[in-house]
């Protein structure tokens, strides 16, 4: 889903009705600041680009990147995470083997690493 450069986009939408999504692109959303609770259900997450999300100050708690139980209701196929020109300061959890993910290398970028 694509819905990048939603200046107006303050929250996400509700995802409870399209759990299947696997891409998830909200670049240059400027107001996005609120993850609706929803997006924990999204267990088939593959990627997800907040760059320049510049109000976004940390993930949702549902939000977690390591393995879990398959029925955990958390996202646990997460390899890309784009969070370059956010607010966030705080990684999030994660396994050792998922910290080896692609993505990783964003964090080194804005210093969390």
């Amino acid at each position: 889903m694509k819905l990048r450069y939603c200046c107006n986009l303050t929250t996400t939408p509700d995802f409870s009705e399209i759990t299947n999504l696997e891409e998830l692109s909200l670049e240059g959303c400027l107001n996005l600041d609120t993850f609706h609770p929803s997006i924990g259900m999204l267990k088939r997450l593959v990627a997800i680009n907040l760059s320049d999300c510049k109000r976004l100050r940390s993930f949702p708690s549902n939000l977690k990147m390591d393995k879990l139980p398959a029925d955990s209701g958390r996202i646990k196929t997460l390899v890309e995470l784009h969070i370059d020109g956010t607010a966030i300061t705080e990684r999030p959890g994660c396994s050792s083997v998922f910290c080896q993910s692609r993505w990783w290398t964003h964090y080194k970028k804005i210093g969390l690493l």
